[in-house]
């Protein structure tokens, strides 16, 4: 017997309105397997799925795969899903100027990861692999100054956003490493290009230190700062990718565990690579 998809509350916005929309043209239209509709739209089973979560907004195509495969025209689904999207780009632009710090930057078209990194997929292999390069990246200290380095670590990157006052929905840009402590680096030219990632990936860390004060959650929405997963920082932590290279990421940005500093040092003799620490 197929598992019940959770229960999404439309109450939290226009996206899980939409989410449960298409749950409910899927039910009239007699509730047909993801396996069925995946051989009927030519999409997978995964991105029709998730379609329905509401976690976040499915490209144009999947949700035309979707309508199809119930059997419905696709073409009146299309104003419904750019208005959705319009109101995306708006809880992220439409800030208070000077007085918070934004999400992230939004580019005009929300890119979606062709395959998103699931944790479950990582294993014990990757996970050795990812403590092995601690080892490996940070054995002569982040910066090759010869400091010890600490005892190696790994945080899960949780690249979601906190909606009103119970919501908390993947971002639907990816996060990326920076080369600064500061907020907005693809905007001021100091995000380090191909280093992004969605919730679940592994990142090896060495230390932390204080820079901008970022936050997670919506500020325009009502009831935002008493959302449960609603978290404000100004930790930012060194981590490597699995290349080798190291950058900046916001405490923001990783699973609740990982948050507090992890018991991890400060990282010093940064001043000098132009990285806000306050």
């Amino acid at each position: 017997m197929p598992r019940p998809e959770r229960p999404i509350d439309p109450a939290v916005g226009a996206l899980q309105q939409f989410a449960l929309d298409l749950r409910k043209l899927r039910e009239d239209a007699g509730s047909p397997k993801f396996l069925q509709m995946a051989r009927r739209s030519g999409k997978s089973r995964t991105a029709l799925s998730e379609a329905s979560g509401g976690d976040h907004l499915p490209t144009w195509e999947t949700v035309s795969a979707y309508v199809s495969a119930c059997g419905e025209d696709p073409d009146p689904w299309l104003p419904r899903w750019e208005a959705v999207r319009e109101e995306l780009k708006e809880r992220r632009v439409d800030k208070p100027a000077e007085t918070t710090t934004p999400v992230r930057e939004l580019a005009d078209t929300p890119p979606r990861p062709k395959k998103r990194i699931r944790r479950s997929l990582i294993g014990l292999a990757a996970v050795c692999a990812v403590v092995a390069l601690v080892v490996l990246v940070f054995s002569d200290g982040p910066f090759g100054d010869g400091t010890p380095p600490a005892a190696p670590a790994v945080l899960t990157v949780q690249n979601k956003i906190a909606l009103g006052p119970r919501g908390l929905v993947e971002d639907s840009t990816s996060a990326y490493l920076s080369k600064r402590t500061i907020a907005r680096c693809g905007a001021y030219g100091c995000k380090i290009d191909g280093t992004e990632f969605w919730s679940g990936a592994v990142l090896a860390v060495r230390c932390y230190a204080r820079g901008t004060l970022m936050h997670n959650f919506d500020l325009t929405q009502s009831g935002a700062r008493q959302n449960p997963d609603a978290v404000e920082s100004d930790i930012w932590y060194r981590t490597a990718m699995p290349d080798g290279r190291t950058g900046w990421l916001s405490e923001i940005y990783v699973e609740p565990a990982n948050r507090g500093g992890m018991g991890l040092p400060v990282c010093d003799g940064l001043a000098a690579e132009g990285v806000e620490v306050r």
